[in-house]
């Protein structure tokens, strides 16, 4: 966000008799942005098809209009992931930028409720597109982002888990919704965080090293003064720090005492962390993290949903 103007992906934008914000443009990237499209004028498919052939990718709406391109995303978000025209990747990575932005909105606010009612409508998205599609590991790994903002990592670790849990034989769509929104929230408890400690370059005073490990706690508490979250959800949130061995936080719960879903998030959330990009690191490569992640399941994570993930990657990067 800089002079006014918020950045947003051309994959969010889809054909309208009415936009409801001014779209602008750059020439280049350190030029200012210049009046494309003004609110209520109409953008076709051809348009934006248009934008992408000469290597436009995001354009910028004031920032004052921000509230009205949210509403936007949030009304036209079923209508485009019922298209069946549209090859099941490519909804998906407009449901993965639409997530981004609602999430990260949602997140900079620290409005709770908010959160929750938006993970509740991204969850029910998520569930059918993996549920009644064959979207392969490889193809989400590919359209999903790797900058391990607060807001990518969450819709990044829900996606993963939903996978996970479906290559576990879970089919229920009930429960996958479970998943989804659990996963989708487990970091809910960094809103008591500031992007100061998040997102800092240098290495971490021993205060804010303390602090870090709190959010697991945070996220508990604040879900269970609401109604709605199964005891699976709450222990996504509360224990996907924890390790089978006792080396986890935030109490160093050990063994049986570690919920089945916080399992598979503990996997997917190291697994997400490690292969995105970091303020003070590189992303790790795949069979990096593939192989770290098989080191652990001798004691740390759950030995037979390392096993499944592994393959699950392993087995999708020899199709490719």
């Amino acid at each position: 966000m800089s002079h006014g103007f918020t950045t947003i992906p051309l994959t969010t934008l889809c054909a309208s008799t009415s936009l409801p914000v001014d779209l602008y443009l750059k020439s280049r990237k350190d030029a200012p942005p210049v009046l494309y499209r003004q609110r209520q004028y109409p953008i076709s498919h051809e348009d934006i098809e248009r934008l992408v052939e000469t290597g436009i990718r995001v354009a910028h709406v004031p920032t004052q209009q921000l509230p009205e391109y949210q509403l936007y995303l949030r009304e036209n978000l079923d209508s485009f992931m019922v298209k069946e025209e549209i090859p099941p990747t490519q909804r998906y990575q407009f449901l993965s930028e639409t997530a981004r932005d609602l999430l990260h909105e949602s997140f900079e606010r620290g409005n709770t409720e908010v959160l929750i009612q938006t993970t509740s409508t991204l969850g029910d998205s998520m569930v059918d597109m993996v549920a009644n599609h064959s979207l392969l590991t490889s193809e989400l790994f590919s359209i999903l982002r790797h900058d391990y903002e607060t807001f990518t990592h969450s819709f990044n670790t829900a996606s993963f888990c939903l996978l996970l849990a479906k290559g576990m034989g879970i089919t229920n769509l009930d429960e996958l919704k479970e998943v989804a929104t659990g996963a989708m929230l487990h970091d809910v408890g960094k809103l008591h965080i500031s992007n100061a400690i998040l997102n800092k370059t240098t290495p971490l005073t021993d205060m804010e090293r303390r602090v870090i490990p709190q959010h697991p706690r945070d996220g508990f508490i604040m879900l269970c003064q609401r109604e709605g979250f199964s005891r699976g959800q709450l222990m996504m949130v509360y224990q996907h720090h924890e390790r089978l061995d006792g080396s986890g936080y935030p109490v160093g719960q050990s063994g049986g005492g570690i919920h089945c879903l916080a399992r598979f998030c503990a996997v997917v959330d190291v697994f997400d962390a490690m292969t995105s990009h970091r303020p003070y690191r590189r992303a790790v490569s795949v069979p990096k993290v593939l192989d770290y992640l098989d080191s652990q399941s001798r004691g740390a994570l759950d030995k037979e949903i390392v096993r499944c993930w592994n393959t699950m990657i392993a087995t999708c990067r020899e199709r490719r």
